[in-house]
């Protein structure tokens, strides 16, 4: 009976040995990685928060059509290939009344999606131009 208390005894401290190699392994992970970290001076929140179309749209209902523009103009440039901003755009510049920047924009939403709502769009600012250079 004492070889096997003696040999349940030595299991379990053969058990809690693997447990205390597993710990100091994570923690030696965890003090390599926050080393690195400031090494490479990382903070979070170290800038601000980039501009997002949901954000555009919201200002846009608000008419907050110059901050709109603005936050706009910074996602078009990350994302040129993206029709959207430049649907976005169109939209903004409408709404301020540069009509021919907005058929510009408009095009070029369309030209990289050609879809009825782009199409729309840009032939409702192409007719505003037309009305306009009768007046």
């Amino acid at each position: 009976m004492e070889e096997e208390t003696a040999s349940q005894i030595l299991h379990e401290l053969r058990k809690q040995n693997r447990l205390c190699w597993l710990f100091t392994g994570i923690a030696l992970i965890l003090v390599c990685v926050y080393v690195y970290l400031q090494a490479t001076g990382y903070t979070p929140h170290s800038s601000p928060p980039e501009p997002t179309w949901k954000e555009v749209r919201s200002l846009l209902d608000k008419a907050q059509y110059s901050q709109a523009l603005e936050m706009t103009r910074a996602l078009v440039e990350k994302s040129p290939k993206y029709y959207y901003g430049y649907s976005l755009l169109g939209e903004i510049n409408m709404a301020l009344g540069n009509v021919g920047e907005a058929e510009r924009n408009f095009t070029k939403a369309y030209n990289l999606f050609p879809i009825e709502e782009n199409e729309k769009d840009l032939l409702a600012a192409k007719k505003l131009l037309r009305e306009r250079g009768a007046d």
